[in-house]
């Protein structure tokens, strides 16, 4: 999926959750549009919210997900993150809506975010550095 690189921060009221974009077009317009500040939707295990980037379907878009993938829905302007079956799946398979631009990935447990409530805020913050494990 790419070089991995800039390190990122997900804050849900109490909730927080790094992650990592990787090189893509779509995630460098997210990261240099950081920090960014919205409104939670949940649809299934999936959230998203609207942000004001603009960036067209990758011609690699997807829509077979993994856990705790970060995707970008060109339709809805919109970042997604994945952490378990949605409305579409059959089973335990991980399906959007329609084609998304793979992102990056969360660090760390996506089963967390079942926590995440509808409406509630949330803000991504650049991270620059990566911790020493």
């Amino acid at each position: 999926m790419g070089d991995m690189k800039n390190k990122i921060l997900f804050q849900f009221g109490s909730i927080t959750m790094e992650g990592l974009l990787n090189d893509s077009p779509t995630a460098q317009a997210v990261w240099e549009k950081l920090p960014i500040e919205s409104i939670v939707n949940l649809w299934g295990n999936e959230i998203y919210f609207e942000t004001s980037i603009v960036s067209r379907l990758e011609k690699d878009a997807i829509t077979d997900i993994q856990m705790g993938y970060i995707c970008y829905w060109p339709m809805a302007r919109a970042i997604c993150i994945f952490f378990g079956p949605t409305p579409l799946s059959n089973g335990q398979e991980i399906v959007s809506a329609s084609p998304v631009n793979l992102i990056g990935k969360v660090l760390g447990n996506p089963e967390l975010l079942k926590e995440v409530e509808e409406r509630e805020i949330v803000k991504i913050n650049k991270m620059f550095h990566r911790e020493v494990q």
